[in-house]
């Protein structure tokens, strides 16, 4: 990213972004903040993904959302919680779907949304980071991207509703031992609300593993209600305010 003399910042700062496309009607969204609002981390990407799945149609029951096998972000128990949470809570969903890409053969079309953005980046000079919300939107002229700026209080805290509400448990309910980074697909569903399930290959049949913590009734826990993981904005290094 290119700088003007007049900035007071001499590096870059950092922008991250998280993009969806919609195989339903094509629409492609992504999701935008800066290092000075928030981190790159599970919080975020489970931020992203809340607000995706919320915002769907009030006529949606079944949501499917493909992605790679990265483990730090996609399968790690923070995006669990997430998910989990959304389906008990959203109106109409049922069922949501996460299935994992084979390493090898994770294109899709969320890499053409970055291509495209390259692109456009190439036709143009950026001096400071809200310009990379025009830039995005420039990518893709007809039906163009739906930009979502992101601020340092949007971001919820999964991490604590994990640590409130879930318990992540070795064995599955048939007391066989999980193999967390083996798992290809992971259904949840709102008629068990306190479980998933889970596949170690698209073909297999599902087994099921208890998550979430349940009073001894065997009513799941109330709703939870998220909390924001920041509080303020993020502090800047001093190498980026040097004069």
């Amino acid at each position: 990213m290119q700088l003007s003399q007049s900035t007071v910042l001499h590096e870059k700062v950092r922008l991250l972004q998280f993009v969806n496309f919609s195989l339903a009607n094509n629409k492609a969204t992504c999701y935008l903040w800066s290092e000075v609002d928030a981190q790159r981390g599970s919080c975020e990407i489970g931020t992203c993904l809340y607000l995706q799945l919320l915002s769907m149609s009030c006529t949606t029951t079944h949501a499917i959302f493909y992605s790679d096998a990265c483990s730090g972000q996609n399968r790690y128990q923070f995006i669990v919680s997430c998910v989990l949470h959304v389906v008990n809570i959203h109106q109409s969903i049922k069922v949501i779907d996460h299935k994992f890409l084979e390493s090898g053969h994770t294109q899709m079309e969320c890499d053409s949304m970055h291509l495209a953005i390259e692109f456009a980046k190439m036709k143009t000079e950026i001096f400071v980071p809200q310009q990379w919300a025009t830039v995005m939107r420039m990518a893709r002229r007809k039906d163009p991207y739906m930009i979502v700026p992101l601020k340092y209080e949007d971001i919820c805290d999964f991490k604590d509703l994990t640590k409130k509400n879930m318990k992540f448990r070795k064995e599955d309910v048939n007391d066989k031992k999980i193999k967390w980074l083996k798992k290809r697909w992971l259904r949840y569903t709102k008629e068990n609300p306190d479980c998933i399930l889970f596949k170690y290959k698209m073909d297999d049949d599902f087994r099921e593993m208890k998550v979430a913590l349940t009073f001894t009734r065997g009513r799941a826990t109330e709703v939870y209600q998220l909390i924001k993981k920041y509080t303020s904005r993020q502090s800047i290094s001093a190498a980026k305010k040097k004069i």
